[in-house]
């Protein structure tokens, strides 16, 4: 999704970083956000496999996925605890919410002769009403998320599994003040996203890159 992301911002930028490899140093945020996801992984397998998250396994996993996001020792050691108290905190949550965690990094793949996307989902659930839920998680907070363009993505990766997954709820749920932001499964929605990947990966080989 962020390669589809990057071309809807600036087609330019898609250019430069997929066909010529530019790259650039990851901000605060963006290491933040690679910690926080790959942290939530951890704890949604233990969950899937219905072992018991305490303290101790938070610090543990914490310790493995951690990117240093500060160079003053202090000051990111605080990074560090206030994540694990907030990961413990979304433990207690989601583990009262799901019933049953179906599926994290879901891998999915789109193919067709003019494409081909491949990617991973945050995480699948059965709530504890019955319903399946799509969740993507962000390393922010819900005011401003439309913004991130969330629904295209949730809607893109509703598309690419609609063979295996019937979703009642497409969720964004932003970590920073635990916020969920629902988003309506329409039939025609699937749809235009077919139309809208069409159109973008044809103006990718087209090479049009304003």
């Amino acid at each position: 999704y962020s390669s589809i992301d990057t071309y809807n911002r600036c087609p330019f930028v898609y250019e430069l970083t997929y066909d010529y490899g530019f790259q650039y140093p990851p901000t605060h945020s963006q290491n933040y956000g690679i910690i926080l996801h790959n942290c939530l992984h951890k704890i949604h397998i233990d969950l899937k496999n219905k072992k018991i998250v305490d303290g101790a396994r938070i610090i543990d996993i914490v310790d493995k996925c951690w990117i240093k996001v500060d160079e003053n020792v202090k000051k990111d050691n605080l990074v560090k605890r206030k994540l694990e108290r907030e990961l413990l905190d979304y433990y207690q949550e989601i583990k009262e919410y799901a019933k049953e965690v179906k599926s994290t990094e879901e891998a999915f793949s789109i193919t067709k002769k003019n494409m081909e996307i491949n990617g991973r989902t945050d995480l699948i659930i059965e709530n504890k009403k019955g319903e399946i839920e799509l969740l993507d998680f962000k390393a922010r907070e819900k005011k401003g998320i439309e913004r991130t363009n969330v629904e295209f993505q949730l809607k893109m990766y509703e598309y690419a599994l609609k063979d295996k997954y019937k979703f009642d709820k497409l969720c964004a749920y932003t970590f920073t003040d635990k916020g969920k932001t629902y988003f309506q499964s329409k039939e025609k929605d699937l749809q235009d996203i077919d139309e809208k990947l069409e159109d973008i990966c044809n103006r990718i080989n087209n090479h049009e890159f304003k």
